[in-house]
């Protein structure tokens, strides 16, 4: 793999295809080589890598490549020296792969820069046989018009990959029939205009409900409606905290940030039924489907379905409920634990890419 950003997703995508037991070279930037890394979670991959398998871009290679993965990402551009040393290793590869972030700007903007790179470097994106979606998982983009596209959403998992205390919290088990604290839990932090509107519209749904009432993770009374747990913007709550209030909630709402959030993952984790917008739905490689493991806000750019979907989980009963969390019981078991989810990764990316 040829690349000047080892992010979480990467890294990730990098220890499943090196757990398929292959000589795997990583030629990355130095600074990846170092403790501080682009991201402090990667350098336990980077750390426990062979060092005989890791490489910085100065070193001079002869290798030719069964399969060559390289990673583009227009807001951390290569320069004209990496350029000319990644055409070198695309020169001597029999299968080329991009491995692609496409999290910049707006679809247009993605396109027209698109269009500006494979203009400027046709030697580069001609060669491409396959292209990996580490994040956005577009509906029409320019790298993919003639080469096979694959949805890989290694990224919602960043955050627990390479911290083994973190995962043990995240992943403990639960029984999924006892009965839980909270109703819902809306947690964030300030987040994007849109996120704020969503907040405010929730809190103004509660406020007009007399059935429904607002709660914060310290309070101890008890109270005769149901409890919709607030840990928002200046409520937000550390990782212990957070894994707990999950753990004690039937549903978590799942706002996006700037682009995907991983609370999805983290509430399927936890137990927590997770409320959905359509809009990024892509971006997880989970089978979420309505009413059975999660609630989905359809056209979730409009600020009031956030509310009504609020609405529909006030009308569930104990036993719909209690139906769901069993399902997202079984969801966490066949595709979240992180054991069943690296096999499942490496069948569909290391042995199937590596075999074929």
């Amino acid at each position: 793999m040829f690349t000047n950003n080892v992010s979480p997703g990467v890294a990730n995508l990098i220890r499943i295809i090196e757990s398929a037991g292959r000589p795997f070279h990583v030629v990355a930037d130095r600074k990846t080589t170092q403790p501080l890394a682009d991201h402090d979670s990667c350098y336990p991959m980077i750390r426990d890598f062979k060092e005989e398998f890791l490489h910085s871009h100065s070193d001079d290679l002869s290798n030719s490549w069964s399969v060559l993965f390289f990673t583009w990402a227009h807001w951390v551009p290569y320069t004209q020296k990496h350029v000319e040393q990644l055409i070198q290793h695309i020169n001597k590869a029999k299968r080329v792969i991009l491995v692609y972030d496409g999290s910049f700007g707006s679809s247009r903007k993605r396109l027209i820069q698109q269009l500006r790179d494979i203009i400027k470097f046709p030697n580069i994106f001609l060669k491409v046989n396959e292209v990996f979606y580490l994040t956005e998982f577009p509906t029409f983009d320019v790298f993919s018009l003639f080469r096979k596209r694959l949805p890989y959403h290694a990224s919602p998992m960043q955050a627990f990959v390479f911290d083994q205390s973190l995962s043990d919290r995240l992943f403990e088990n639960y029984d999924p029939y006892i009965k839980r604290k909270y109703l819902v839990t809306v947690a964030g932090t300030q987040g994007p205009e849109f996120r704020q509107k969503v907040f405010h519209e929730l809190e103004d749904f509660i406020e007009k409900r007399n059935d429904v009432s607002t709660v914060s993770f310290n309070d101890t009374e008890t109270e005769d409606s149901k409890l919709v747990l607030w840990a928002a913007n200046n409520k937000t709550l550390k990782f212990g905290p957070y894994f707990r209030a999950m753990r004690d909630s039937d549903f978590v709402f799942c706002l996006p940030g700037t682009y995907w959030t991983p609370r999805p993952v983290e509430a399927t984790a936890c137990g927590a039924i997770p409320v959905i917008g359509d809009d990024y739905l892509h971006s997880y490689d989970i089978p979420f489907q309505d009413g059975v493991n999660c609630v989905i806000i359809r056209s979730c750019k409009i600020i009031r379905n956030w509310s009504l979907a609020l609405d529909r989980i006030l009308a569930f009963s104990d036993d719909e409920i209690q139906t769901m969390r069993k399902n997202i019981h079984n969801l966490r078991n066949t595709q979240l634990l992180p054991e069943m989810y690296v096999e499942r990764q490496k069948q569909r990316l290391g042995l199937q890419l590596l075999d074929a």
